[in-house]
């Protein structure tokens, strides 16, 4: 059995547009806002404010694309489990695909214009009901599908669970209950 390795696409951000990378196989380094807003209308969500209070704010409503609307347009492999965000100002966090794809928006404008960065602008990435630091990051710059974390995560989410090669040890490092070698009608769990 021969197995082909897929390219991971390396991005570099770039002044005013967001990069999506990794395992994909379209990459792009330059989503502009006219870009985000040429995605179709099922992708399109017209108020964030509705799924996100802390951008509940007075006078027009912030637009944005669902990040699943993004995956689709640069076809994500299905072994990316992760998820990469990297911000401008270095601030790096790795996500889970699959418990952020269904909710998480990019917002990239309001009343038609590039998000402000007192808004978290140009480009802000929110994942509604996540209580985690990547839950909002802003200024965002790359985006980037993955089977490994960031470098450098500021969250731990993306840690996966160590696992264990020793017998009678299961994922994570957790022992296994075995026959008690005395009775074997009972069980014995050895200590962590």
């Amino acid at each position: 059995m021969f197995w082909h390795a897929r390219a991971f696409r390396h991005v570099i951000p770039r002044p005013g547009l967001l990069a999506i990378g990794g395992s994909v196989d379209m990459s792009t380094s330059g989503l502009s806002l006219h870009d985000l807003a040429g995605f179709a209308s099922e992708h399109q969500v017209r108020d964030v404010g509705v799924y996100v209070s802390s951008v509940r704010l007075g006078g027009a409503p912030i637009q944005g694309v669902r990040l699943a609307g993004l995956f689709q347009h640069v076809r994500v492999h299905p072994e990316a489990i992760l998820v990469n965000v990297l911000s401008r100002n270095g601030f790096q966090a790795t996500l889970w695909t699959n418990e952020i794809l269904p909710l998480a928006i990019v917002a990239y404008a309001r009343d038609g214009d590039v998000l402000p960065r007192e808004l978290g602008g140009p480009y802000r990435l929110l994942v509604p009901g996540l209580h985690d630091e990547a839950g909002d990051v802003w200024d965002l710059a790359v985006i980037e599908a993955s089977t490994k974390p960031a470098k450098h995560p500021r969250n731990r989410r993306g840690i996966v669970p160590p696992h264990s090669s020793r017998p009678g040890e299961v994922q994570g490092g957790m022992p296994r209950a075995v026959p008690d070698p005395l009775d074997p009608r009972g069980l014995v769990v050895p200590e962590p």
